[in-house]
């Protein structure tokens, strides 16, 4: 089922075009080498970029499942025979926990997807598509690995104008972001965000190192 939902996602061109996680010939390598080129070709120009990394909470336990069934129908035509099939993989799933070697009573699972599945993780990604489309209607560049976002956009700092109205873009779409997030059932983690301005007179070891945290 995996192999067909893929196929049928690729060919079809539907896949997150900046999301690296979860697909062939991705991977966080090439997540970090294309923020790294985009980063690196502002600072040859003498512009400033601002670089915003982003973290989820828990973001594959609290996935709702008719809000995904949803978005795979409307955002990713998955219907007619692959829809029940689906429906079938999320529904009627308990899990339980064993406290000194006694098991708990099991509990239904109506959010999440089955961890240590395959197909939970492309369940994710596609239940986040919305994001990217967030980001670039707010005209920011973006990298997305699973559920780290980063976000970053360039501007020339000697024109005050243009630096107030970058500044702007970025607060409105962080605000969509977390608006986006609430109405998804998913929770940004404060305290793992970052952001740091980029320039010429930084080192490129220090920016990786703002980009790693």
């Amino acid at each position: 089922m995996d192999a067909r939902i893929e196929h049928h996602i690729v060919s079809n061109c539907l896949h997150e075009p900046l999301q690296s996680s979860y697909r062939e010939f991705r991977s966080t390598e090439t997540a970090l080498l294309k923020v790294n080129n985009d980063i690196l070709d502002s600072l040859d120009k003498d512009c400033v970029s601002v670089l915003i990394v982003l973290d989820l909470s828990a973001a594959f336990d609290t996935i709702d499942h008719q809000t995904l069934l949803e978005r795979l129908e409307q955002h990713f035509c998955i219907t007619g025979i692959p829809g029940p099939w689906m429906t079938s993989y999320l529904s009627e799933r308990f899990q339980t926990v064993s406290v000194v070697g006694e098991l708990l009573l099991p509990v239904l699972m109506e959010y999440s997807v089955p961890q240590g599945s395959v197909l939970g993780p492309k369940n994710y990604v596609l239940y986040t598509k919305a994001l990217g489309y967030v980001i670039r209607r707010h005209g920011l560049q973006q990298h997305i690995y699973a559920d780290d976002t980063q976000l970053y956009l360039s501007f020339n700092s000697k024109d005050d104008v243009i630096q107030a109205e970058t500044l702007t873009r970025i607060e409105n779409c962080l605000i969509e972001i977390e608006a986006l997030m609430h109405q998804s059932m998913l929770k940004l983690n404060n305290e793992k965000k970052k952001s740091c301005f980029l320039h010429q007179n930084i080192s490129h070891s220090s920016w990786t190192k703002c980009l790693y945290k």
